[in-house]
């Protein structure tokens, strides 16, 4: 038997249809918390969780986020930036204290001991913990990028971490730090061990797509009271690799050209056309020699990392992090089984590889 469905706007009257309204289930958030997100495009997602992470923080005396929040996601999708704009709407010091500049516990605490004196702040002491000097922390937004560089020493971090206590215990004192909010950050969330992880509130990124970042070039070039089309604005945003910190790092360079000779690079499409070559030296979707080095590598067959390493003129990170994610994201090559490998519009894209690569 065969059924045959109607559309539901043949089933409902146009009229019924109009009176229906549909209610957003979801309140307004409140004022200080929507200005704090003003300005940002992307993972939309995302920040409604920071958004009613923070309604829920606004709520509190002092103001504190109630969990440990971990940004998770490949390089520059804004998470230094959303920690920023954390700290901005619960108007505390921020503390940005990267994982790679200290080796322990006791290194940490004293950056940020260092980074409190700076905003004339600092611990107070409250009574006696294990035999040490108990210090309270004052409120505050301790954020930590690179987290995963943490994993070896993790289990030194976990009362620190503990929702519950966030307790450190170091050589000369205990530190309170019962009313900061911790944000992390990390590339690689999957080299922390469990326990590690536990204590955190996952949030994750997505790369932003041609259209968020060109929107970002678009009200940057408004904002400096430059009129440019929408196809200069995507081409930028390819030029920077779908990042938004390095399409607008290429749009300044384009400004500055413009400036230097407005009439060799004009904001127009040859304009951009002649910075691809002239001055960046990639093609129109921003890929460099090592891009096209990579593609023509795993074009025969694919090639594990190891392998590629050893074949290519960048280090393995470079590869990681760099040109592996945004081949990957415009679809260019692909993560099998046997390695990576690369697909038909890669093909393409190397056939077309422009004269100047």
């Amino acid at each position: 038997i065969m059924w045959t469905f109607s559309p539901c706007e043949e089933v409902l009257p146009q009229k019924v249809r109009d009176d229906i309204k549909i209610e957003d289930p979801a309140p307004p958030f409140p004022a200080e918390v929507e200005d704090a997100f003003v300005g940002y495009v992307g993972n939309e997602l995302s920040v409604r969780k920071l958004k009613v992470k923070l309604t829920l923080a606004t709520r509190k005396k002092p103001k504190k986020m109630p969990d440990n929040i971990m940004l998770c996601g490949p390089a520059g999708l804004g998470k230094t930036e959303l920690a920023r704009r954390v700290a901005s709407c619960l108007e505390l010091p921020f503390i940005d204290v990267p994982s790679t500049s200290f080796h322990s516990l006791q290194q940490l605490i004293t950056e940020i001991d260092r980074t409190l004196m700076a905003h004339n702040l600092k611990a107070e002491e409250t009574g006696i913990d294990s035999g040490k000097p108990k210090m309270k922390y004052p409120p505050l937004v301790l954020f930590i990028d690179e987290a995963h560089t943490l994993s070896r020493r993790a289990d030194d971090f976990l009362n620190l971490f503990e929702p519950k206590e966030r307790r450190a215990v170091v050589k000369d004192i205990v530190g309170d730090f019962a009313d900061a909010t911790i944000l992390l950050a990390t590339t690689d969330k999957g080299t922390l061990p469990s326990a590690f992880l536990s204590r955190f509130r996952m949030i994750d990124l997505v790369p932003y797509s041609i259209e968020e970042v060109g929107r970002l070039i678009s009200m940057e070039f408004t904002r400096k009271g430059m009129k440019v089309t929408d196809d200069v604005c995507r081409g930028i945003a390819k030029v920077g690799r779908l990042v938004p910190r390095l399409a607008l790092s290429k749009m300044g360079e384009f400004i500055d050209h413009n400036e230097y000779n407005f009439e060799a690079y004009p904001f127009t499409i040859e304009g951009l056309q002649r910075m691809l070559s002239q001055v960046w030296q990639v093609d129109e979707n921003g890929l460099t020699a090592s891009d096209f080095l990579y593609l023509d590598c795993v074009k025969e067959q694919p090639k594990g990392i190891l392998v590629l390493n050893n074949l290519l003129p960048c280090n393995i990170d470079e590869i990681r992090n760099v040109i592996e994610p945004y081949l990957m994201q415009i679809n260019a090559a692909k993560s099998t089984k046997r390695g990576r490998s690369i697909t038909e519009y890669g093909r393409m894209i190397l056939k077309n590889k422009p004269q100047w690569l």
